[in-house]
């Protein structure tokens, strides 16, 4: 079955334990894949503190996160620099 439209989907992270590196796992294997036409990323509460103390495959993830909202403001930026 095919959708004629994407999803949209939120990630909100609470914890700052093994769940917040699964759901950072997540958000980040969902970048470039064009698996959801929109998703956003909230960190709050204790997660918020965790993201000062991240090591490993939890900071690659964020990093990995960092990097595609530095793509999409410079992109936002060039364009708005064009028109």
């Amino acid at each position: 079955m095919q959708w004629d439209t994407m999803s949209k989907v939120v990630f909100l992270i609470m914890s700052d334990d093994v769940k917040m590196d699964l759901a950072l796992t997540m958000a980040a294997n969902t970048v470039g894949t064009n698996r959801y036409e929109d998703f956003r990323v909230i960190f709050w509460g204790p997660a918020q503190e965790r993201l000062l103390r991240l090591e490993g495959p939890a900071k690659d993830n964020f990093e990995k996160l960092l990097r595609l909202v530095q793509l999409i403001v410079h992109a936002l930026i060039m364009r708005g620099i064009r028109e």
